[in-house]
């Protein structure tokens, strides 16, 4: 990291570098560079990421608060709620050398419009426990086992989206307790219990 410190880095060489690239790709040497982060570089020394894929806001009386998503918090939430579901760069923060930012992207933007509509029909709890779900499949060993490879089989229903072993391995690490709490993280129909669909 201290490779990329601002001290250790020659501006004016990164610009010449930027603007060479540009002119390479058609953009005329005219074209000023943003007033805001104009040229810089990328550090891939450390990845970053959301410890949880979903919060619920809860409005008891005037007062608003975040609460952790978990099944405890579904029923204890009063007054006016939501839940707070970041997707993409927000969630994981893509690490471009494996390619797989936009992919990501799309499968957590995609799980978070699973998670809405669980909530609208099932309740916060369930929601909760579908977004945990979702997380982990996302996170689950090489991206190239987790997710189909062809789009027209995509559909918002992790069961469905992701493959048949992440979605099995995730469900046996929880159940064996390697991995979350089988009450958090283990939808109702993944689990078998009684009302899953």
């Amino acid at each position: 990291a201290s490779l990329l410190e601002a001290d250790n880095i020659d501006m004016d060489a990164l610009r010449s570098v930027a603007r060479a690239i540009a002119r390479t790709c058609g953009v005329p040497d005219t074209a000023e560079y943003s007033a805001v982060n104009g040229v810089q570089l990328f550090d891939y020394s450390s990845r970053s990421r959301c410890l949880s894929s979903c919060k619920i806001l809860s409005s008891a009386g005037h007062t608003p608060i975040v609460l952790p998503a978990t099944q405890e918090s579904a029923r204890v939430a009063a007054g006016k709620t939501a839940l707070v579901l970041p997707v993409g760069d927000a969630l994981i923060e893509p690490f471009w050398p494996q390619g797989l930012g936009i992919n990501r992207g799309f499968h957590t933007a995609i799980d978070a419009a699973w998670v809405a509509d669980v909530a609208r029909r099932k309740g916060l709890g369930e929601a909760v426990r579908e977004s945990r779900f979702a997380y982990e499949c996302l996170n689950y060993g090489q991206w190239s086992h987790i997710s189909k490879y062809v789009a027209d089989e995509w559909v918002t229903d992790p069961l469905r989206r992701y493959t048949p072993t992440v979605v099995k391995g995730v469900a046996s690490m929880v159940q064996a307790g390697k991995k979350g709490d089988p009450e958090e993280d283990l939808p109702l129909r993944v689990r078998g219990d009684a009302g899953a669909e």
